[in-house]
């Protein structure tokens, strides 16, 4: 993929997916941890969706990374491809916006059916 803003398909640069990598990391490992927690406290399954939030992130910073794709970026208008965080700039053409919220769209549902999917299971072992 190249390092440069392309409509509904990329709108972050190295620094930018890196960060969403070790956030997804972090949500797997915050997953585990509280499945764990969870299960050996005998958590009645009720209380086991609270699953749903870690896998949710996890899913999510993974799957921005994946597309090279930042979500909330997305949705304000904005893309990054310099060497510091955060450091936006402007998507200008409204059908270029539009894109950028379609495929935001898509990536919050697929972390969304995943969590949920996840948590299901959970509750269910």
């Amino acid at each position: 993929m190249e390092n440069k803003y392309i409509p509904g398909v990329c709108n972050i640069g190295k620094k930018e997916i890196e960060f969403r990598r070790n956030f997804g990391y972090a949500g797997i490992t915050l997953s585990v941890v509280t499945a764990i927690f969870l299960y050996l406290l005998g958590a009645p399954n009720i209380f086991r969706i609270i699953i749903f939030l870690p896998v949710f992130a996890a899913a999510f910073g993974l799957l921005q990374a994946y597309f090279h794709f930042c979500a909330e970026f997305a949705m304000v208008g904005v893309f990054n491809f310099s060497d510091t965080l955060r450091k936006t700039e402007t998507v200008m053409q409204a059908e270029f916006r539009r894109k950028d919220r379609l495929k935001a769209i898509k990536i919050l549902a697929i972390s969304f059916a995943i969590a949920s999917i996840a948590s299901i299971l959970f509750i269910l072992v």
